[in-house]
């Protein structure tokens, strides 16, 4: 099973073409899903987790790579540095 939809392009008079075009899982709930009320939100996420196996076995990694860790460090050194500035003495 795929992890897009497809949505059949409405036909032009001048090209008298039909096209089939992926719509990915963000375009599509931002087109369909968002608009509809919330009872019908929460009923549609009931039907799709109800619908994954019990047994599906997901593979998180506990181990982060050297570059993961890096990007992570400069991520918050730069974020420290913004908060609290040279200029200010932290006591």
């Amino acid at each position: 099973m795929s992890a897009t939809a497809t949505l059949e392009k409405p036909t032009t008079e001048s090209t008298k073409e039909s096209a089939v075009e992926p719509l990915m899982p963000d375009r599509f709930y931002e087109q369909f899903v968002q608009r509809l009320p919330i009872s019908d939100r929460l009923a549609l996420a009931t039907r799709i987790l109800n619908e994954i196996p019990s047994n599906i076995i997901v593979d998180y990694d506990d181990e982060w790579t050297d570059e993961a860790r890096h990007e992570w460090s400069n991520a918050s050194l730069r974020y420290f540095e913004s908060q609290y500035p040279e200029e200010e003495e932290l006591v």
